[in-house]
């Protein structure tokens, strides 16, 4: 099995100015063209980048073969009761080398693996409060139809914590479920 190479990650990159290039190469893939790469010999690993979701029972994913990321399993934070985010520092900084290189590597992300990402995550004015009452604390959920906006942010999120760790090959879904839905 393929490993990380040598300082794909290292503790030199974490230390990387603002505003610096990511390793990693990113790219926009239309649905159409994902849908041929999942069916080929060398399909790519798509991840379902979610926000709490993944504990709770989200429904199963949308895109073949998908594989739901937590973001909670590369990201070290700390909110309140209402889910919003405590004045910290380092709050929403990513963990760790090794540790974010084990969180990469359980859900079957390889440095020259080319994963593809997206997300259902939708935001919701009143979902910081119904999440509270339900014992969860992220504003964020999955929305099995299209209400509320849609928030690509939990993508980008996960497509730059790729790009950053090191993975050669990184893409964005182009229009997100909303076109993968549609094609």
């Amino acid at each position: 099995q393929e490993r990380w190479p040598a300082l794909a990650m290292g503790a030199a990159a974490f230390n990387t100015p603002t505003g610096a290039d990511p390793a990693g190469e990113v790219a926009l893939i239309c649905p159409s063209t994902l849908a041929s790469a999942i069916s080929s010999d060398d399909p790519p690993l798509v991840l379902e980048a979610t926000v709490g979701c993944a504990a709770s029972g989200a429904p199963s994913c949308f895109v073949p073969g998908a594989v739901l990321f937590d973001l909670a399993a590369v990201d070290v934070y700390e909110e309140d009761a209402t889910g919003s985010p405590l004045p910290l520092p380092g709050n929403y900084n990513l963990r760790p080398p090794a540790a974010l290189r084990a969180a990469l590597e359980r859900h079957g992300v390889r440095a020259r693996r080319r994963c593809v990402v997206y997300t259902q995550c939708r935001r919701h004015t009143t979902a910081a409060r119904e999440a509270q009452e339900r014992g969860h604390h992220h504003r964020y959920r999955p929305a099995a139809s299209r209400e509320g906006v849609a928030d690509p942010i939990v993508a980008a999120r996960l497509v730059w914590c790729l790009a950053y760790a090191g993975v050669e090959r990184v893409a964005l879904l182009d229009g997100g479920m909303s076109l993968w839905l549609d094609g």
